[in-house]
């Protein structure tokens, strides 16, 4: 690989068309995305701070370990970490359980 690229390695026919330049991604998802979002999007929309801050870090954890491809809740992620007017009362929660770095009692 130090000498040749992957796309040398590869026969002809099997090295995949690039897309055009500023063309979007396709959505990315997998078997299991829809029930997870059925089963974390209300508790992600839930005006209960520790549950929702626990949903979206059981969400997060799974998308890390790659046990789950979803670009709809990877969206609905970046949508929970901007709700401003939210954050400081997911975070006061949080701390008091110790969830956060230097919080807790």
């Amino acid at each position: 690989l130090l000498v040749h690229s992957p796309a040398a390695l590869l026969p002809p026919s099997a090295a995949p068309e690039p897309p055009p330049a500023g063309a979007p991604l396709p959505p990315t998802e997998d078997g299991c995305a829809g029930a997870l979002l059925d089963l974390l999007g209300p508790a992600l929309r839930s005006s209960d701070a520790l549950l929702s801050a626990s949903a979206a870090l059981a969400a997060c954890r799974l998308l890390h370990t790659g046990r789950v491809a979803s670009s709809a809740l990877v969206a609905r992620l970046l949508v929970f970490y901007f709700q401003a007017e939210h954050a400081a009362a997911r975070a006061e929660p949080l701390a008091e359980a110790g969830l956060l770095e230097g919080g807790g009692k």
